[in-house]
C-alpha cells in the first residue's frame, strides 16, 4: 500500500536563496517550493520541505536518499536539458526508471516521471520545471492527480489533458494523456 508520510519537496539550482534572504546578483528567490508545498498541502497531504539542493549530482543523490521514506517524490527545477540539469541523472542513480521525459505541453514541456521498484516496493519521482508557471501546471496536471490516486482522494474535479509525449522508450510518438499514462502505472498490478 501507499504509506502516508510526509510528501518530501525540494527545489533544485545554484541561483535559488531561500524566500526571506534577498537575492543578489544573478540569484532569485525560491518560490517554487512554498508554492508546490501550499499545493500539496491543499490536497491534505502533509509536506516535508526539503529545501534548496546545489546543482551538484553528489547533493542532488543525497537528498533523493533522505527522501527514501516517502512513496512520491517531488523535485523542482535541474529537468530540462542544460548543463547542470541533473535530476533526471540523479534519480536514474537513485534508482529511478525514467517512464518519460517532457511533454507537448507550454508551460510544462521538461518534466520527468519515474519508478522505482525494490524489495515489492514502488515509489514514485517527478521532476518538475523550474520555471516557477511550468512547475505549477505540472503539480495540477501530475502531481496532485496522482496523490489524489494513490491516496484515494478526489477532492479536485479533473479534467483530462492531451499531450504527445516526448522521448520515452515505451511510448515514442504515442498520443495519448500523460496524465492517464502516470495514473495507470500508478495504479497498475506489481508483475
Amino acid at each position: 500500500g501507499v504509506q502516508t508520510c510526509a510528501l518530501p519537496i525540494f527545489s533544485t539550482g545554484n541561483e535559488l536563496v531561500p524566500p526571506a534572504t534577498r537575492p543578489g546578483t544573478g540569484c532569485i528567490r525560491n518560490s517554487n517550493g512554498p508554492m508546490l508545498a501550499a499545493l500539496a498541502r491543499s490536497s491534505t497531504r502533509e509536506v516535508r520541505e526539503l529545501g534548496i539542493v546545489r546543482d551538484e549530482l553528489s547533493e542532488l543523490c543525497a537528498r533523493i536518499q533522505q527522501a527514501e521514506s516517502a512513496d512520491v517524490v517531488v523535485l523542482s527545477g535541474g529537468v530540462s536539458e542544460g548543463l547542470v540539469d541533473l535530476v533526471p541523472v540523479a534519480l536514474q542513480q537513485s534508482g529511478f526508471r525514467e517512464i518519460f521525459h517532457k511533454v507537448s505541453i507550454k508551460p510544462g514541456k521538461p518534466i520527468w516521471f519515474g519508478m522505482s521498484e525494490r524489495e515489492g516496493r514502488r515509489r514514485w519521482a517527478f521532476g518538475l520545471p523550474g520555471n516557477p508557471v511550468s512547475s505549477l501546471v505540472c503539480f495540477e496536471i501530475f502531481v496532485r492527480v496522482a496523490l489524489e490516486r494513490l491516496t484515494g482522494n478526489t477532492l479536485t474535479a479533473r479534467t483530462t489533458h492531451w499531450a504527445k509525449l516526448g522521448r520515452s522508450e515505451e511510448h515514442t510518438s504515442e498520443l495519448q494523456s500523460p496524465c492517464n499514462l502516470v495514473c495507470r502505472l500508478l495504479l497498475e498490478k506489481k508483475k
